[in-house]
């Protein structure tokens, strides 16, 4: 699956082409991170495949679940 990481790049790309001409992107969650292409990632690495793309995007904490089990639930 060579070809995850450029394909996650550009689904990232558009959407801070879309998010950020947009006035309430800079507060509007759906602007902040990319939940889309967070979910897909989340998938990636659990199926153990890198990944290697980084982005104020895609929260590198919620991608690698460094906060699981922190909070009880």
């Amino acid at each position: 699956m060579t070809g995850f990481g450029p394909v996650l790049e550009e689904a990232l790309k558009l959407h801070r082409a879309y998010w950020t001409p947009r006035e309430e992107g800079a507060t509007d969650i759906d602007g902040t991170v990319a939940l889309g292409p967070l979910a897909i990632a989340c998938w990636a690495h659990d199926g153990r495949l890198c990944v290697h793309v980084e982005s104020e995007y895609l929260p590198k904490h919620l991608l690698h679940h460094d906060w699981l089990g922190e909070c009880p639930t």
